[in-house]
């Protein structure tokens, strides 16, 4: 009897697991032509892309060819019209490759690693050198999916600060990738730094994943307004695709202005 409970267990957690493939049976997909059909499934065959895809039981995507003999296609993957990833394949060889399929991790596994990274970094000896008295410091920790790395600010009394990168070594540990000062930004650096915050929170727009759906000849640039206010434009083929205004302070995108 408990045997049977285990096997039961299993298969629901299985189907908890799998991927959702009710996109295959939407009229969006059954409008495309049978060789992005063929495509989009034989993308979808491959334990990298399925994986990716048990977190977003509503995505959706679109593929299409990137020469002109057909060989190789690339895949755009979208969740709640917002762009959530993309992978190319070489259609002859099964091969997959230039994927960017940042997976965040849940909730549990941050708990998981941020009391490793704690117990690592307040173990370091450089770390511990630089803080001194690590008691009187504070910590807040950042996790990039798309680089799959962590970082670690701290800042203790009279305006101190240190930054820790990590990353996750191959057996599964945490290692410190270097220190740095995150207060030691040049001028340059900060605008840089503005511009690419400035063009992630735009691309965020509900507007700017409808705009560029379907295109990967895409180019954007961001232009300063005053204060935290900054303005992205999206381009394709010398036209303007969509304008947004963002407000870097308080993080949100004030503005979407789609070229009619």
């Amino acid at each position: 009897m408990k045997r049977f409970l285990v096997l039961i267990i299993l298969s629901v957690s299985s189907l908890t697991l799998a991927v959702n493939l009710e996109y295959l049976n939407s009229d969006k997909f059954k409008g495309y032509g049978e060789e992005k059909q063929a495509k989009i499934r034989q993308f979808l065959e491959h334990t990298e892309v399925r994986k990716f895809l048990e977190r977003f039981p509503d995505w959706t995507a679109d593929s299409y060819p990137q020469d002109d003999e057909g060989q190789f296609w690339k895949i755009d993957f979208y969740d709640a019209g917002e762009w959530i990833g993309y992978a190319h394949l070489n259609t002859e060889t099964d091969e997959l490759f230039d994927t960017i399929l940042p997976i965040d991790l849940s909730e549990e596994e941050k708990t998981v690693a941020q009391s490793q990274i704690e117990t690592l970094i307040f173990d370091d000896a450089e770390v511990l050198a630089r803080l001194k008295y690590p008691e009187d410091w504070d910590f807040d920790m950042h996790y990039d999916m798309y680089k799959e790395t962590w970082t670690v600010y701290m800042w203790g009394g009279n305006d101190q600060s240190l930054g820790v990168r990590l990353y996750q070594a191959d057996s599964g540990r945490y290692r410190i990738d270097d220190l740095f000062d995150p207060d030691a930004l040049s001028a340059e650096e900060l605008e840089q730094h503005l511009r690419d915050e400035a063009i992630n929170l735009a691309y965020s727009a509900n507007e700017v994943g409808q705009a560029l759906d379907g295109r990967d000849d895409w180019f954007s640039y961001a232009e300063p307004q005053g204060g935290p206010l900054w303005t992205v434009a999206f381009e394709a083929d010398g036209e303007n695709l969509v304008t947004v205004l963002v407000d870097l302070e308080a993080q949100v995108v004030l503005e979407a202005e789609p070229q009619r």
